[in-house]
């Protein structure tokens, strides 16, 4: 026993501090005693359950891969049904099945070849495999399921030609067929004692084979580890709006959201720097209150928003337990891709003041609903520095108007700068309920992206530098995105000058999870609507006759 724990045996459970007293329940006295010896005096993070469980989930999909079934509903360890993140990580963890994230060396737990020869032992990478003995490949657990998957494939080439590429492209064989076509036209892989001396003689075309083979399977593997995860987060067009306002207050510019039915109004700052913009459509009203304008607008940074909608999506992840969002600063830096602890401090302390600072009024004109209130937008605001905790907590009335549906963003959003964030958050934004082609895409105006993510207009570029003040850091934007993304969201658009470019639209693809999510939306939105149409068709009866 240490002298520090000699010292401390001689206290009571009496001297215990009540705000302990759960974890000396739970630790013991004793265990409690032994974690002020070795702690005490020190900010200690304690980490979540889900981190924890993080590593081990992943461990229990590994182990049930045998190397091939990359389409099968593996079985994974429970997650809370609750919780939207988990559901994803659920469904993004299926997936991985077949290319773990570990499973660089696919071969790290098989010892022997399907002959019962004893593998060789190759380095942690598919390069290594490649450079020493790529005919190998063909005695892997890997090998054996793509030529049972051929197998499966090949009476439906010529029989049935569109339920062969259907197939093709559900188990990702696309490009393995042909090669195996070719190769097993010439080559009899039926006994395991011939795959096992094609692996052994090594032949030109045999390791032409397996190398491509490799290649493939590499590149699948580098492609499900990138897969994008959703975050679900509170939204409402009242956020969009404040959002939407704060870009381009900086530029000192009117915000006037590109929607029918809706009035903003800005009224001039008045003697001692306040101005109010006022927000308008057919079911409430509401007024934000900027106090001090300028010094607002110079203080504002663009991470305000940044933060805003990590907090958003903290507070539904947790269930908004007491109208407020609690999370560690370790946890937002990790989001936004912070790497200065000290930084990020500072600027979460700015930002949370943009968020604090401002008033707003909102006023419903709903029947049965109208009301009226006036609050700060988060009405209170805490940071630990050393401990890392941050609590930031909204008025109920708030919180309910900042988040009236769900709406999913790209967990990769956060590390973003500034132009390509908005831009990301606007198109996700429009993503929820916008029109969508056969082929998953829709459309935005060029110029209303440009409003809302705060690029200069036409009008105020000076020195008619269009190329250098608008259209590039958009296109710098659009590729930053593209870059991060991997294929989750893509961009294309045509101009051949300034005017052509603003004129013009952008067309955004995005992938299967964002199309499913925007389908139900659009069944959910087409249902109500029938609901609707049927109750106003539905007349009263007549009321019966008087009897005479």
């Amino acid at each position: 026993m240490s002298t520090n724990i000699q010292l401390l045996s001689a206290i009571r459970p009496s001297d215990i501090p009540a705000e302990y007293a759960d974890l000396v329940e739970v630790l013991g006295l004793d265990g409690f005693l032994t974690l002020v010896d070795l702690c005490g005096g020190q900010s200690l993070y304690i980490p979540k359950g889900e981190t924890l469980r993080r590593d081990g989930r992943d461990r229990e999909i590994r182990a049930r891969f045998n190397g091939g079934n990359y389409r099968a509903r593996v079985a994974v360890p429970p997650f809370r049904a609750s919780d939207p993140q988990d559901r994803q990580r659920h469904a993004r963890m299926r997936k991985l099945a077949f290319f773990p994230r570990l499973c660089y060396n696919p071969f790290r737990n098989h010892n022997f070849f399907a002959g019962g020869v004893p593998m060789p032992h190759f380095t942690e990478s598919l390069d290594a495999l490649r450079r020493e003995a790529p005919a190998r490949f063909l005695e892997t657990d890997q090998f054996a399921e793509m030529l049972s998957t051929y197998h499966k494939l090949k009476p439906l080439a010529e029989s049935k030609p569109k339920s062969f590429a259907k197939q093709c492209a559900e188990y990702d064989f696309t490009r393995i067929y042909p090669l195996m076509d070719a190769f097993l036209a010439a080559h009899d892989l039926s006994a395991p004692d011939r795959l096992a001396a094609l692996a052994g003689e090594s032949a030109p075309e045999t390791v032409a084979f397996a190398s491509a083979l490799i290649d493939i399977y590499a590149d699948s593997v580098a492609k499900l580890t990138r897969e994008t995860e959703y975050d679900t987060v509170g939204n409402s067009p009242a956020t969009y709006f404040i959002c939407g306002v704060w870009a381009n207050m900086k530029r000192g510019r009117e915000f006037h959201p590109a929607s029918n039915g809706i009035t903003v109004t800005y009224s001039q700052p008045d003697a001692y720097g306040n101005q109010s913009i006022s927000y308008k459509n057919k079911d409430y009203e509401m007024t934000l209150i900027f106090e001090a304008v300028d010094k607002y607008t110079k203080n504002l940074s663009w991470t305000a928003h940044r933060l805003l909608i990590y907090t958003l999506m903290c507070g539904n992840r947790d269930g908004w337990r007491g109208n407020a969002a609690d999370f560690n600063i370790a946890d937002y830096m990790a989001w936004s891709g912070l790497a200065s602890r000290d930084a990020a401090y500072r600027q979460l302390k700015k930002d949370v003041q943009s968020i604090t600072n401002l008033k707003l009024t909102a006023e419903s004109y709903k029947k049965y609903f109208e009301s009226f209130y006036i609050t700060h937008l988060a009405t209170e605001a805490n940071i630990k520095k050393y401990t890392g905790e941050v609590h930031i907590a909204f008025a109920e009335n708030v919180r309910l108007f900042l988040t009236q549906y769900y709406q999913l963003i790209p967990d990769w959003m956060g590390q973003l700068s500034e132009n390509a964030y908005r831009l990301a958050y606007y198109l996700y934004y429009r993503a929820r309920k916008a029109p969508l082609d056969e082929d998953g895409s829709f459309l935005v105006r060029v110029e209303d992206i440009i409003q809302y993510i705060g690029l200069p207009t036409k009008e105020e570029v000076k020195n008619r530098n269009y190329d250098e003040a608008i259209i590039r850091p958009f296109n710098k934007a659009v590729e930053e995105i593209e870059s991060i993304a991997n294929g989750s969201i893509h961009m294309s658009f045509d101009y051949d000058n300034i005017n052509s470019f603003l004129a013009g639209k952008m067309t955004v693809g995005i992938d299967e999870t964002m199309q499913d999510y925007a389908h139900k939306l659009e069944r959910s939105r087409a249902a109500k609507q029938l609901e609707s149409g049927k109750k106003r068709r539905r007349k009263p009866e007549p009321p019966a006759e008087a009897e005479t």
